[in-house]
């Protein structure tokens, strides 16, 4: 969350608010919705006029017209999202990662020198670690 927050908090927040307002209009949709079927239906009962559930057909269908064009901008929001954390992560290992250099590998992982048990033994170490709890013993 600390990453999203400085990389982009403008989008973040615009985009949370989008998806609170989605979540708010399908709870009105569905409310509208219940109220033009009971108008449906006592007009059925009553013999009466369709024309009653005519504004509630009106409100849900706009409801939905709403939904669909905040859905849409809080798509795009994400994507926007999404590249800007990314260039954000990128450009802090960039600022703040460092090369090792000044020697072959067996000279780095060895135990005299400058690098002795330093950062590109400990780095090797943990990339190791890694594969070869992922890899299965064929690639062993």
């Amino acid at each position: 969350m600390r990453i999203l927050w400085q990389a982009a908090r403008p989008d973040f927040l615009l985009s949370t608010g989008l998806q609170t307002v989605g979540g708010l209009g399908t709870a009105v949709r569905l409310l509208l919705g219940q109220r033009a079927l009971q108008a449906l239906l006592e007009a059925s009962r009553s013999g009466g006029s369709v024309a009653g559930v005519l504004p509630w057909a009106v409100a849900v269908a706009t409801v939905a017209a709403l939904m669909f064009f905040a859905s849409a901008v809080q798509r795009e929001r994400q994507q926007i999202l999404g590249e800007l954390v990314s260039r954000h992560v990128e450009e802090r290992v960039l600022d703040q990662g460092k090369v090792v250099e000044g020697g072959t590998h067996h000279a780095l992982m060895g135990l005299q020198g400058p690098y002795a048990q330093g950062p590109y033994a400990d780095l090797f170490t943990l990339q190791a670690r890694a594969y070869l709890k992922t890899a299965g013993p064929e690639k062993r």
